[in-house]
């Protein structure tokens, strides 16, 4: 690790222990062989870290909560909407060439599977199937006796 990322990791995650164990190790290794940057680590506990390592932790007035929460919602609220808004734009960008592709790839489709539907559908059978229903219909005409009609109830209302 060279100097500066110490310095920046001693500043940030590893004066507070919120560093991982490697990085820590190396972080140690570092100080015990750079002068500078032990000077910095030294300097850093002395000043900033044990002033504080006394003073138990103090929790303000509900009010002060409050307030805090009041201004940190708006900003919450504008962060997500920023957040959606990015991504539907670059959802956009990302679509705008492919939209025609799209539209064409789905009326291929819909071609493809049409001809093949129409290729595989057995007309004979169809015709065969209409053939035997208008048989059956003709001899239930028949045998009624009637030329209009089957005789049924609604038939004679509607037919009259």
């Amino acid at each position: 690790m060279n100097c500066d990322r110490v310095r920046d990791r001693i500043l940030t995650d590893y004066i507070d222990g919120e560093c991982g164990e490697k990085t820590r190790l190396e972080i140690e290794r570092h100080i015990s062989s750079c002068v500078s940057c032990g000077e910095l680590y030294s300097l850093i506990q002395e000043k900033i870290k044990k002033p504080f390592a006394s003073v138990s932790p103090e929790e303000p007035p509900l009010k002060v909560w409050e307030e805090i929460q009041a201004r940190i919602q708006p900003e919450r609220q504008h962060v997500k909407e920023q957040a959606l808004a990015g991504f539907f734009e670059k959802l956009t960008v990302i679509f705008a060439f492919r939209r025609p592709i799209a539209v064409l790839a789905g009326i291929m489709l819909v071609f493809a599977l049409g001809v093949g539907y129409f290729q595989a559908y057995d007309y004979n059978a169809a015709k065969e199937y209409l053939a035997e229903e208008m048989d059956t219909l003709s001899s239930v005409r028949a045998d009624n006796g009637s030329s209009e009609g089957f005789g049924t109830s609604i038939e004679e209302y509607l037919l009259q």
